[in-house]
């Protein structure tokens, strides 16, 4: 799937290149690198294609302008990404010429003759190998967990992550407080592997818009995962952190899946660090959150709650959702809704009236807060 220009004038030695025309092709995708410097027209039309990083010096077209003009007619015929002019023959264009690559989104920069092609390659190519190495690891996450497989392969694919994996694991699953793009994170994990001794049993991944940490260990293991993270800067001052139970290598996709679960409770509740093994019910409800028995079910509740609240203007779905966050406890609902005792429990009532549960009580408080608890992890209105 290649990456964007955007992404590729970031490169160390791609920073200095001046953009003359064609910013609205920015987000053009580059796959390979392409050299345009010896070629005549017949024989370069074909070289070219969608997804090109052209480079030249119009070496070629030093004494004629035309030669440029036709090979850009070219190279936006074939569709190409973008095009980088090294400024030994040429330190600008004809606005004719810019004009025209900018109505078809063909970015066009000049850079400094002292940058070597060789160097602008490496890092482009580099460059991509990156992003399609995270790729690859994403989908063989995705592998282990969306599907059913046994343990055995469960483990061998897992070692195609990393070879040298321990067969004890925990995992993490960390999301910036602040948005991050998928360049973002993998900058970042970049710049985790280029600052810190990362041991070979451990794994740093891009997965969504997280970070994965795959940490194995042997059993006489003296740091935890949490310390770990803190020490590579992945920490709760700047990430919401999810932490797996501990597991054996086979069962990689319970301690992904863990990790998982964890963090869309820790982004409901608003938790900084937390750790699987303390989110009580949501360890039942976050396997059957996407299902429709799951949806029924809290529409079933919240629904009419909702429709009350909207025919008569009023806050009953609102002091559901605060009396669950507060464990049941009238008073403390109260306090934080800066009502009186009596009104939320004239509201308590009214919602068991609304939902027909007005004989219930047990069973009442637990069907709100699984109702409530599916609401809140899915986000979503109704």
């Amino acid at each position: 799937m290649g990456v964007k220009v955007r992404e590729i004038i970031k490169l160390d030695n791609l920073k200095k290149f001046k953009i003359i025309t064609g910013e609205r092709g920015l987000d053009n995708n580059i796959d390979k690198v392409g050299i345009l410097e010896y070629e005549v027209m017949d024989d370069f039309k074909d070289l070219f294609n969608r997804g090109d990083f052209v480079i030249t010096s119009f070496f070629f077209a030093k004494d004629d302008i035309s030669l440029v003009k036709k090979s850009i007619d070219l190279l936006v015929e074939n569709s190409v990404g973008a095009l980088a002019i090294k400024n030994i023959y040429y330190d600008n264009l004809p606005d004719e010429i810019k004009d025209y690559a900018n109505e078809n989104s063909l970015p066009i920069f000049i850079f400094d003759k002292d940058i070597m092609f060789e160097n602008v390659i490496t890092d482009i190519m580099n460059c991509i190998r990156n992003k399609d190495n995270h790729r690859l690891f994403e989908s063989k996450i995705d592998v282990i967990i969306n599907s059913d497989l046994s343990n055995g392969i469960i483990r061998q694919l897992t070692l195609e992550i990393n070879s040298y994996f321990n067969e004890n694991i925990a995992v993490s699953y960390c999301i910036s407080k602040k948005y991050l793009s998928e360049e973002n994170i993998i900058d970042i994990i970049g710049d985790i592997k280029r600052f810190n001794n990362i041991d070979v049993g451990v794994s740093i991944l891009k997965y969504k818009m997280g970070i994965l940490v795959i940490y194995s260990y042997k059993k006489n293991i003296k740091t935890s995962l949490y310390e770990y993270l803190d020490s590579i800067n992945l920490n709760k001052n700047d990430y919401y952190i999810a932490i797996s139970n501990n597991h054996s290598l086979k069962d990689m996709n319970i301690a992904i899946k863990e990790s998982i679960y964890c963090m869309k409770y820790n982004m409901v509740e608003s938790d900084e660090q937390i750790y699987y093994k303390d989110i009580g019910i949501y360890k039942m409800i976050m396997p059957f959150v996407d299902t429709v028995w799951a949806e029924n079910f809290y529409k079933g509740i919240i629904m009419p709650l909702k429709n009350y609240d909207e025919r008569f203007n009023s806050s009953i779905l609102d002091t559901a959702i605060k009396y669950i966050e507060y464990d049941c406890n009238i008073k403390k609902t109260a306090d934080s809704m800066f009502q009186h005792g009596n009104t939320i429990r004239y509201r308590i009532n009214k919602i068991k009236e609304i939902l027909e549960m007005e004989n219930l009580e047990g069973s009442f408080n637990e069907q709100l807060s699984i109702a409530i608890k599916i609401y809140k992890v899915l986000g979503t209105d109704i």
